[in-house]
């Protein structure tokens, strides 16, 4: 372990005191420096190589001249080691890079046999054996890296004919070694050596190029003394342009395929083509790999893409299923056929006469002339109940040619509707529209309204019992039932029957005619079909006609009837009146007459 140490020591010590060289020797890719410092030559070897260098070899005719031109210089010590050993083998030597060494020895050396196996240079130019404890000086060499030039540094392959030289200059000491290389793999190259300079030629057969041949090639220098190597690399990048050229895109109205015409570039025969068909609108990725067998066009088929949407078709080569070359890449735009998308331009209004115009127009990306009918499915229901009236559900079908893009449903009371929208072509229906379309027509009086109806005479106390049926709602909630009667005159219906005129009626303003009987719909039917009424019994009734029938209710809206006791010597017209809100007003209806003649005629 002292021995160890002491060993680290004298290491030390010697890196220390030799660190300045008495002498350099500076060429263009070599420098030699000389130290005078008495060394072993284990010392010498390792203090070279700590600086990067190497103990000098004699095996170039140039560094053997300097050196020694250099140890019969005035200054020069007796004895410098030499980078050459036999040790391995008794006589036979080599150069301590492992080469075979051929020595100009002194007379009667190397003579030393087992003891002597280190090669030495004597200030008298003597080549002699010496054993390893000798002290001498060192001459180190460093090798500079070499010079390098290229006769191109891009190159974009345009001809189709010929060859294409790209030429690697070199100059280094000693002679470098150069190759061509693409990655890892070395190219074949053509060396020549011109004096100083080795030119390693890279040959490209420009018929032959394929895009597989685009990339970085990089020449590489390298030269190595004892065991210390030196290197330069530059590169050429080299571009073979092959794009591919898209054709045709043809569609069908009554499938979502693609039919791509398309043909690969001259470089790119042979080799797998990326095909990318894009959805923009959600990013959907289809990503299909076909391969040209020549250099004749062909058609790719793309299935299983949706009907009637726009697509973004990206065709580039590629060497293999993750490597492909983008910036090759040739683009298209195409819709598909096939069903056809959703219709646009959805729209309902009011006509003038209060019915649901729908229209709409041909789907987004589709082409008229593929479209042969619209489908309209019309769910109905009605849009106010009364709790006498279910919603009456109905769906309607209606199938329009395509030439139709609107259609009015026909006029129906209180209806809410609920309409969708399809286009047909040759493929089928395709989705319903976006937005389903709802409309709802306003209320109105029944449609029909039946007269009251006796079968009892008035009574000596001025009543007479009648009946009414209980009036349909399917135009609308009535709000109120009204008896209103007309004192001789003799008619079957009532004229110009407004809320004006009802309000007169209210306000008993007219001398013939009055309001006998107000009824609240909800509390006079009570779920009963028809109504038995006493006319004449002199009992006060209000109904509020908007139908709220609250306190709140505004007082306009109230409806007060008094019901006279019948005379038996007039004649009288009954009549049902019914009231129905609507959006902006309140309707009133009214059914034919019932005539009740006085009982007992003029005088009796």
């Amino acid at each position: 372990m002292i021995g160890i140490n002491c060993w680290f020591v004298m290491l030390t010590f010697l890196a220390t005191s030799i660190a300045g060289p008495w002498i350099k020797v500076n060429k263009p890719f070599y420098e030699l420096t000389f130290h005078n410092t008495a060394s072993t030559w284990p010392q010498a070897k390792s203090f070279c190589e700590n600086s990067r260098s190497s103990l000098v070899q004699l095996d170039v005719s140039s560094v053997k001249d300097d050196v020694y031109d250099t140890v019969r210089s005035s200054g020069a010590i007796s004895t410098y080691w030499i980078g050459a050993t036999d040790e391995a083998a008794e006589g036979v030597w080599k150069w301590i890079d492992g080469t075979p060494a051929s020595i100009d020895w002194a007379p009667n050396e190397p003579g030393g046999g087992l003891e002597e196996n280190y090669l030495v240079i004597e200030n008298a130019e003597k080549l002699s054996d010496y054993p390893s404890n000798h002290k001498g000086g060192i001459i180190c060499i460093k090798v500079k890296p070499p010079d390098m030039m290229l006769s191109e540094t891009k190159l974009t392959v345009t001809l189709y004919k010929g060859e294409k030289e790209i030429l690697c200059m070199v100059s280094g000491f000693p002679t470098t070694t150069v190759q061509w290389m693409k990655g890892k793999m070395t190219k074949p190259s053509i060396r020549s050596n011109k004096q100083s300079r080795v030119e390693q030629k890279l040959v490209l057969n420009l018929k032959q190029l394929t895009i597989a041949d685009e990339g970085q090639y990089k020449c590489l220098a390298s030269n190595t003394v004892g065991k210390t190597t030196t290197s330069i690399s530059k590169t050429v990048d080299i571009t073979v342009p092959s794009q591919p050229s898209i054709l045709n895109i043809t569609t069908s109205p009554c499938n979502s395929s693609l039919w791509i015409t398309w043909k690969p570039h001259l470089r790119g025969i042979g080799i797998k083509h990326r095909f990318r068909i894009v959805d923009p609108s959600n990013s959907t990725n289809h990503i299909i790999f076909f391969t040209t067998p020549n250099k004749i066009s062909i058609t790719s088929i793309v299935a299983s893409l949706q009907p009637s949407t726009p697509y973004f078709i990206k065709i580039d080569p590629c060497l293999t299923t993750a490597t492909c070359f983008n910036h090759y890449a040739t683009t298209r735009n195409a819709t598909t056929g096939g069903l056809p998308g959703p219709v646009t331009k959805t729209s309902v209004e009011m006509t003038d006469d209060g019915c649901c115009n729908i229209s709409w127009a041909i789907p987004m990306f589709s082409n008229s002339m593929y479209i042969s009918d619209f489908k309209l499915v019309i769910n109905s229901t009605r849009a106010k109940i009364s709790p006498y009236n279910n919603h009456n559900y109905k769906i309607d079908e209606i199938l329009l040619r395509s030439q139709i893009t609107s259609y009015v449903i026909p006029k129906v009371f209180n209806r809410k509707y609920n309409v969708s929208i399809q286009a047909k072509s040759c493929a089928g229906f395709g989705p319903e529209s976006g937005a389903v379309l709802e409309c709802v027509t306003d209320t109105n009086v029944p449609s029909n309204l039946q007269a009251p109806a006796t079968k009892d005479k008035v009574t000596n106390d001025g009543i007479v019992e009648i009946s009414i049926n209980a009036p349909d709602e399917s135009n609308g909630p009535i709000s109120c039932l009204f008896i209103v009667v007309q004192v001789n005159v003799k008619r079957r219906t009532l004229s110009v029957l407004n809320k004006e005129r009802m309000n007169k009626l209210n306000n008993s303003q007219l001398e013939d005619e009055y309001i006998a009987i107000a009824l609240n719909t909800t509390r006079a039917r009570q779920d009963h079909s028809k109504l038995h009424l006493k006319l004449g019994d002199r009992v006060k009734t209000t109904c509020d006609i908007s139908g709220q029938n609250n306190a709140s209710s505004v007082t306009k809206n109230l409806y007060v009837a008094y019901n006279r006791r019948l005379a038996l010597t007039e004649t009288y017209s009954i009549f049902l009146v019914t009231s129905t809100p609507t959006k902006k007003n309140v309707l009133f209806g009214a059914s034919e007459g019932l005539l009740i003649e006085k009982p007992y005629p003029d005088g009796e």
